[in-house]
């Protein structure tokens, strides 16, 4: 009994507390005229809230219009739907309302008055359907909270001031020919702001109360300017594989413009057209699902921070025709190895600074400067190459790359590099270089040098050297013997003498029957060795016979 009674007790409350919100504004808070065949809405009160929908038909008649004021001081309401049965929303029908956030117009609305969403200061969305003909004069004007709109193709004008000082209205898109326009119908939109409108549309300006206009396919908007077009914004919830067009209204895209797919996340993978030479300023910053990057060789120029920050970012191919790369291109990115093209004589500040997943790097043949912090942070990176022309290295190009293990220089020692440019990392670097190389000293940046092809020499070709004679040599009546006979590395002959070596004299005779010869040159070696030098043994080829004897 405690128990059910303490739920009752407290679930009382909660209902009571909660139950507007629940119910929202229905015809109770509603006024209208029904005198006709059809009937308006007139006035509601002030005490309704929550969403509201209008409801088709009252007194068994369709409701078709909402009248001027109708909903003026009703700032409890949070949305208004309009229904399926409305034509026409009067002037001044929801003028300074502070509680709408979300508007939606039903499929009938035709018309909508002067002023009749003017200064509702919490409206963020805004539906328009498909049987809109008229916007009045500033029927949206200070709404200052709306980010975007899209324009219905049934729509053929749109009154003057029409949407003047929505503040942050970014995106404005026209799903059809564009309609006639009042003056200022813009004005004072966001700085970024842009007009879109399909490809082939008749009678587009350049801009339009001085926001711009281009053409929109799918997720992406152009713009053309002279003979070429290029690529200016991708849609923030654009997903997956974005294509972009090769050319729009007969026009070629040859550039993607500043922060275009800045802070698509949900981007996995871009193809670039070959008609593209220039990739600006942040154009791709912060495209954190980013996986891979195909540059065509038409890409000439990549700009500040274009790609920074896309940290699923592992590999980039680049074009042949790439000449310039600006500071912190690729900063924070998740590389995993990259190699500069050919064509690339200089880069930025900072290039690859703070891609902590960069294991190798390869600056290619024709980078002459390595500029500072190129790779600074870099605290994965174990392999780099410098190429044949680097000529500089930034003082603090390797800065915190502290698993560095093997730097190699395909050309000379370039002219200018920190004395402790390797030393001062946390990690054992050696620096290996061609052996054609010059100006190389036994360190360089603190670190030791390995010639390549030095590291680990062939070894000495092994000579199998001719068998020594094996016959026994002949000993004289009363003389020393040969206890044996050798034949070392250096082609010498090393004769072992029973007993000491002094005084011992050695002779030779090349058959038996053939008469000895005195030996000169040889040599005594430790107590009981002789040498016969090679120069010697050359002469007498591998047959014959030795024998020793002592002087008395």
């Amino acid at each position: 009994m405690i128990q059910k009674h303490l739920v009752a007790f407290v679930s009382l409350p909660l209902v009571a507390f909660y139950s507007p919100l629940v119910r929202g504004a229905d015809l109770s808070d509603l006024s209208y005229d029904a005198s006709g065949s059809s009937v308006t809405i007139t006035s509601c009160k002030t005490t309704a809230e929550g969403d509201l929908v209008i409801p088709a038909s009252i007194e068994g008649k369709p409701v078709t219009k909402i009248g001027p004021s109708a909903f003026f001081g009703c700032h409890g309401l949070t949305s208004l739907d309009t229904g399926d049965t409305v034509t026409e929303i009067g002037d001044l029908a929801c003028f300074g309302n502070r509680g709408i956030k979300t508007l939606k117009l039903g499929r009938s609305v035709t018309q909508i008055g002067f002023r009749a969403f003017n200064s509702c200061s919490a409206l963020e969305s805004v539906s328009l359907n498909s049987n809109l003909r008229t916007i009045g004069d500033s029927a949206f004007e200070r709404c200052a909270k709306i980010e975007s709109i899209v324009i219905p193709s049934t729509v053929t004008s749109i009154g003057k001031s029409a949407f003047r000082y929505c503040d942050l209205l970014e995106s404005i898109h026209f799903e059809g020919a564009l309609p006639v326009l009042g003056d200022n119908v813009f004005d004072a939109a966001h700085i970024f702001a842009i007009i879109t409108a399909p490809p082939g549309t008749s009678g587009l300006p350049d801009d339009i109360s001085g926001v711009p206009v281009y053409t929109k396919v799918g997720s992406l908007s152009y713009r053309t300017s002279g003979e070429t077009a290029s690529l200016v914004r991708c849609d923030q919830d654009a997903t997956g594989t974005q294509e972009i067009l090769l050319s729009v209204n007969g026009k070629e895209v040859t550039r993607i413009d500043r922060s275009a797919f800045k802070q698509c996340r949900l981007v996995t993978q871009v193809n670039i057209p070959n008609t593209v030479t220039d990739i600006e300023y942040q154009a791709f910053s912060g495209c954190s699902s980013l996986k891979t990057l195909s540059l065509p060789d038409s890409v000439t120029s990549i700009g500040v921070e274009a790609f920074s920050s896309c940290t699923s970012l592992e590999q980039v191919e680049f074009g042949s025709g790439l000449t310039e790369l600006e500071n912190a291109a690729f900063t924070r990115c998740g590389l995993k190895s990259v190699t500069l093209p050919e064509s690339l004589s200089r880069t930025g500040n900072s290039v690859f600074a703070g891609c902590t997943e960069l294991e190798r790097a390869d600056t290619g043949d024709r980078l002459t400067l390595v500029s500072n912090s190129c790779f600074a942070g870099c605290s994965s990176l174990k392999e780099i190459v410098f190429g044949t022309r680097v000529s500089r290295i930034g003082w603090n190009s390797l800065d915190g790359c502290d698993q560095l293990e093997s730097v190699f220089f395909r050309g000379n020692a370039p002219g200018s590099i920190r004395n402790d440019l390797f030393s001062r990392l946390a990690s054992e670097v050696t620096v290996f270089v061609e052996p054609d190389a010059r100006r190389f000293r036994e360190t360089i940046g603190g670190a030791p040098i390995v010639i390549l092809g030095s590291t680990s020499p062939e070894p000495p070709p092994v000579v199998t050297p001719p068998t020594p004679p094996v016959e026994p040599s002949v000993p004289a009546p009363g003389t020393l013997s040969i206890s044996s006979i050798r034949y070392d590395a250096g082609g010498n002959f090393i004769l072992q003498v029973s007993g000491t070596n002094e005084g011992v004299t050695v002779e030779y005779a090349s058959s038996i029957g053939m008469p000895f010869e005195t030996l000169a040159g040889v040599a005594a070696q430790g107590s009981n060795e002789i040498v016969i030098p090679s120069t010697l043994s050359e002469a007498q080829g591998t047959q014959g016979f030795f024998r020793v004897s002592r002087s008395e």
